[in-house]
C-alpha cells in the first residue's frame, strides 16, 4: 500500500507541474480502475503547442479508449499526467483496460478545427524528464510505469474531397470517385502519378498546411500519365528533380 500511495502522489505532483486536465469533450474517459500507466511529454500540432480543449486519447488493442487528457492551454507543449487504465487481475470476467505488453495507439483531437488525427498523422518519440522514462515505439502498456512520450501531429499532404487525408496523390486518386477533388499541399511529391480509371477528377496544388489557402505550387517529381478518364490540373509543376 505504501508504494501505491507514493506512486499516486507522484502522479498528482506531476499533474500539477504539467498541464491541468480539463473535462473530456470529444472522447469519454474510461472508468476508474486500480492499475494505471502514466504518460507525459511534449505535444505539437502542425509544429505548434496545443490549445485549450485539445485532447490526447490512448486506445487499447481492441480500439477501446483507456486514457484521455484534455489540455488546459497554459503550459505550452507539455501534456500529462495522462493516466492509462490497466486491467484489474482481480476481476476475471471484466476487462477494465490494457494488459501487460498490450500495444497502445494514440489519437489527438484538435478542438479549434474539430479535427481528429490518427494513424500515420501521429508520430511518437521518447521523452525523459520529471521522473518519466523515455518510451520505446511501438508503445506498450506497463502497469505503474511513468513513461515519457512526445507526440507530433501533422496533416498528411494530400486531401480528398475535403474529408480524407493521404500521403501521396496516387493514393488519393485510387480512393477517388467520379467528380472528386484532390488538394495537394505546396510541397515536393516524389514519384509519378498515373490516372487510369474511367472517372473525371480535379487536382489542385499549392495549398498551405491546413488547406485554407493556396500559396504556391505542388511539385511532382516524376511522370504524370493519363491512361483513362480525365483530370483537370491546376497549381502543379512537373519537374525532373526536387525544387528547394
Amino acid at each position: 500500500m505504501r508504494v501505491k500511495v507514493i506512486t499516486n502522489c507522484l502522479a498528482l505532483a506531476l499533474t500539477i507541474l504539467f498541464a491541468q486536465s480539463l473535462p473530456a469533450a470529444h472522447w469519454a474517459p474510461p472508468p476508474a480502475t486500480t492499475t494505471y500507466m502514466h504518460l507525459a511529454g511534449h505535444l505539437t500540432i502542425q509544429g505548434s503547442p496545443p490549445q485549450e480543449g485539445d485532447e490526447v486519447a490512448v486506445f487499447g488493442a481492441g480500439g477501446t479508449v483507456i486514457g484521455v487528457f484534455v489540455h488546459g492551454g497554459t503550459t505550452g507543449a507539455i501534456y500529462g499526467d495522462l493516466a492509462v487504465t490497466g486491467d484489474n487481475p482481480g476481476t476475471a470476467t471484466v476487462i477494465e483496460g490494457a494488459g501487460a505488453g498490450e500495444r497502445l495507439t494514440i489519437k489527438v483531437w484538435q478542438a479549434s478545427t474539430a479535427r481528429e488525427y490518427s494513424g500515420s498523422e501521429v508520430t511518437l518519440s521518447g521523452y525523459t524528464g520529471y521522473g518519466y522514462q523515455a518510451a520505446t515505439v511501438p508503445l506498450v502498456f506497463a502497469a505503474n510505469a511513468f513513461t515519457g512520450v512526445n507526440i507530433a501531429v501533422w496533416r498528411l499532404p494530400v486531401l480528398l474531397d475535403s474529408s480524407t487525408y493521404y500521403q501521396t496523390i496516387q493514393e488519393a486518386y485510387l480512393a477517388a470517385g467520379a467528380g472528386s477533388v484532390i488538394q495537394a499541399q505546396a510541397a515536393n511529391f516524389s514519384g509519378g502519378v498515373t490516372f487510369n480509371r474511367d472517372i473525371s477528377v480535379t487536382l489542385r496544388g499549392g495549398y498551405n498546411a491546413d488547406y485554407s489557402n493556396r500559396n504556391g505550387d505542388s511539385i511532382l517529381c516524376g511522370d504524370m500519365i493519363i491512361g483513362s478518364g480525365s483530370v483537370i490540373v491546376d497549381g502543379l509543376v512537373i519537374s525532373a528533380s526536387l525544387i528547394p
